[in-house]
């Protein structure tokens, strides 16, 4: 294996030493790999609705040819809808019908559930990368979620209740508070429809990425639907979902907790917990939670799901723990229990640095696998010159160390500083971010690198910033390595525009804000061209002069 950092090295010798005109083919913008979820219109001209009905208003339209995000499928009454967004990560645009997209690889799906349209919908975490979804998504399976269909009349009434509560305006609270005085009579039927006003609400704050909100309304909701248990049920599913996107996994088993008082064979609260158990370590109890949600309804993305749990429970029995307050570690007991106690404390130092460094503090201790070379790429079916990976648990092959190394000490900052991203992010910050700032740190600059990154970018030849927000899994050794390269670059021109304060601000714009670059202009006031023009007038100043 090719760590990083040698790969880094290697290179940028090699491209110092060759003629600049040959240089600048090693990145085109045709040989960057499609991410997940990118679609193409493929009809002569498609309507994006705000809802899944083409009665309903249209909010834009797209030529074929044009790129699109889908963020999830959703197998619905009248057909099957994608929800689009312009961008990967953010907010949904509204709805296309799938068949009018080609899509690259789809992400998480989920059916409509109970009253339509759906559980909340996407990776409860927010990320595809960085969750246990990833195992679903990484071969293109989709993972469905259904609870049943309501009746015709009951699809009826929840539209018009729908159009009442959630406007263009948002959450019309004054709907809200005349359902909540129609329901202190008592009526059951008055409850319930505050109750599923409520629910959409909170669905609606939910797809804002508003999670403080969308609980606030989920909580409402579950004290008003005491006595519907078909609600109750959808209500604690809602917010299970906010706490999963949160990395709150205990409280989120809490609520799954009471899905199963009323539904002990829900397969969607099966499902939910075991990315619960997951997120909390609990590899052998996930497993029973994915065979249950498989034994009650069978669904190739939770196979997908259990497959990724079985090979990690497979490589890492008769694994050693150890545990920290922050950290749980696997290893090989017998072969490395001096370098895991080394692990593990630095770990807690690097734990201590970010914290401090990004003001943010994950809710659950965060899992640490260390792997022989041959177990690392069996389970992570890694690229080649990946030297660590980070899809919730942090995984890192260590064959032939038997002490703490400064190589091994950054690979373990890097794959930290993803855990913290993601969590901070809900998993919404582009790879060029989470990869710059885990690179910045790890402790590494651009130096030497500066010039052939600015020459590059002067030949046009650096992928824009867009480009970069999706996984790098298909980039080349050399593709990866440029990416890397104008990542960290980025993230230093940000430091040293806006102090850490502009990347803690990114950081939190990303959760509420539509877009990547709708949360760079937001939080730096800069669009995308223009970030990347100040990081290449940071690298002339700083490495250059």
């Amino acid at each position: 294996m090719i760590s990083r950092a040698n790969l880094r090295a290697c290179f940028w010798r090699l491209a110092a030493a060759i003629a600049f005109l040959c240089l600048v083919c090693v990145f085109s913008p045709s040989a960057a790999a499609i991410p997940p979820g990118k679609a193409v219109v493929k009809s002569a001209t498609i309507a994006v609705y705000s809802q899944m009905d083409s009665s309903s208003g249209v909010v834009r339209t797209f030529q074929k040819g044009d790129s699109l995000f889908v963020n999830l499928e959703i197998a619905g009454a009248t057909g099957d809808w994608c929800s689009v967004s312009l961008a990967a990560h953010a907010a949904p645009l509204g709805y296309a019908a799938c068949g009018d997209l080609e899509v690259s690889m789809p992400h998480f799906t989920v059916s409509p559930s109970l009253p339509e349209p759906t559980v909340l919908t996407g990776t409860p975490t927010g990320g595809e990368a960085n969750s246990p979804a990833s195992a679903g998504s990484a071969n293109g399976e989709k993972l469905q979620i259904s609870i049943g269909m309501p009746s015709p009349q009951a699809k009826e009434a929840y539209k018009k209740l729908q159009s009442q509560v959630v406007t263009q305006d948002g959450v019309n609270t004054v709907k809200l508070e005349a359902l909540d005085a129609a329901a202190q009579n008592g009526s059951p039927t008055a409850m319930d429809l505050a109750a599923l006003g409520h629910i959409l609400a909170g669905q609606y704050h939910y797809s804002q990425n508003d999670n403080s909100r969308a609980e606030d309304q989920f909580r409402a909701a579950i004290a008003l639907s005491a006595k519907n248990p078909k609600l109750l049920e959808l209500d604690l599913l809602d917010l299970a979902a906010v706490h999963l996107r949160l990395s709150e996994y205990s409280d989120a088993l809490r609520s799954l907790d009471r899905v199963r008082q009323i539904a002990p064979r829900s397969a969607v609260a099966a499902t939910l917990a075991g990315w619960a158990d997951y997120g909390l370590d609990r590899v052998d109890k996930a497993i029973q939670e994915w065979q249950l949600s498989q034994q009650i309804a069978p669904n190739p993305g939770v196979a997908a799901l259990l497959a990724k749990a079985e090979r990690d429970q497979k490589v890492e029995r008769g694994f050693h723990e150890g545990e920290t307050t922050h950290f749980i570690l696997h290893y090989e007991g017998g072969a490395m229990p001096e370098l895991a106690q080394a692990v593990m404390g630095a770990l807690d130092k690097d734990f201590e640095t970010i914290e401090d460094t990004l003001g943010y503090t994950p809710p659950e201790p965060i899992a640490v696998i260390l792997y022989t070379n041959r177990q690392f790429f069996d389970v992570t079916r890694a690229p080649s010159w990946a030297d660590g990976i980070n899809d919730g648990r942090i995984r890192v092959p260590v064959q032939g160390e038997s002490r703490m190394t400064p190589q091994l000490e950054m690979v373990l900052k890097h794959e930290l500083t993803h855990s913290f991203i993601t969590q901070m992010t809900q998993g919404r910050a582009p790879t060029w971010l989470q990869e710059g700032l885990a690179q910045w740190m790890e402790g590494l600059r651009t130096g030497g690198e500066a010039q052939i990154l600015v020459r590059l970018y002067d030949a046009k030849k650096i992928p824009p910033l867009a480009d970069l927000e999706g996984p790098w899994s298909g980039f080349n050794a050399v593709q990866a390595t440029v990416a890397y390269g104008w990542a960290l670059a980025t993230v230093e021109a940000i430091v040293a525009n806006d102090q850490i304060w502009g990347l803690r601000q990114l950081l939190q714009d990303l959760t509420q804000d539509s877009s990547t670059a709708a949360a760079v202009r937001d939080s730096l006031q800069l669009t995308y061209p223009a970030l990347d023009q100040l990081t290449a007038q940071y690298l002339k100043k700083a490495y250059l002069q």
